[in-house]
């Protein structure tokens, strides 16, 4: 009968969807086992010289550098530039804050000597450097309000995937987690394109609500 039927048909859905978790499961656990043995043979932390020069990407891709850049832009009086690159940037650490909080995946173990700004950068996965200067590397030349030779645009995607590699290189993170970072930088960048002009009137309507208040005071 019907009610028949329809019980051998739940039955073997439950059926198919375990038996794929299951087989994603044992597929993640393959996956992320490769990663952490190519990331870790492509690891160079040991090696000092190398540390340094990383240690050098690491700060040119730091968000709070960025936020720093954000705020010299803006008193230097290219504020459309700044707020555009502040978009980016919140944009960036919204997306990165909310993978890792919800992914959680530890650092790799040889992972040493890391400042850890606020809880989620315990995590590893994605990437926020890579993220966030993919992204950067997506928007650089629609954020000036003047056009960039073509030398300095290729020389930022150069120092924007310098940064990425360096990331496995000196154990920060998994290749898997570099990979997954950049392409979501990507997305973000993409994002920003598409509502550009939405978010700056956004962002500049709250600058000028919290210049008037502060004014208030002086």
């Amino acid at each position: 009968n019907n009610n028949d039927l329809v019980g051998f048909k739940i039955r073997h859905i439950f059926i198919f969807f375990n038996l794929c978790l299951t087989t994603s499961a044992i597929m993640l656990a393959w996956i992320q086992s490769i990663d952490e043995r190519i990331s870790s043979f492509l690891h160079l932390g040991h090696v000092e010289f190398c540390m340094w020069f990383f240690k050098g990407l690491e700060l040119c891709g730091n968000g709070i550098v960025w936020l720093v850049i954000c705020a010299v832009l803006y008193f230097q009086g290219l504020k459309t530039c700044a707020l555009n690159l502040f978009n980016v940037i919140v944009l960036d650490l919204i997306v990165i804050g909310l993978c890792k909080a919800l992914f959680r995946r530890s650092r790799p173990s040889y992972n040493s000597k890391m400042s850890i700004v606020v809880a989620v950068d315990n995590f590893s996965f994605p990437s926020g450097h890579c993220t966030r200067m993919a992204a950067l590397s997506f928007v650089i030349a629609h954020i000036l309000p003047f056009p960039l030779p073509q030398s300095i645009i290729s020389s930022f995607h150069i120092l924007s995937y310098s940064i990425c590699i360096s990331r496995v290189l000196m154990g920060r993170h998994y290749l898997f987690d570099v990979v997954v970072g950049t392409i979501l930088g990507w997305g973000v960048g993409a994002v920003f394109l598409l509502y550009q002009s939405h978010l700056l009137d956004f962002t500049s309507k709250i600058v000028q609500f919290f210049a008037q208040y502060l004014s208030s005071f002086l």
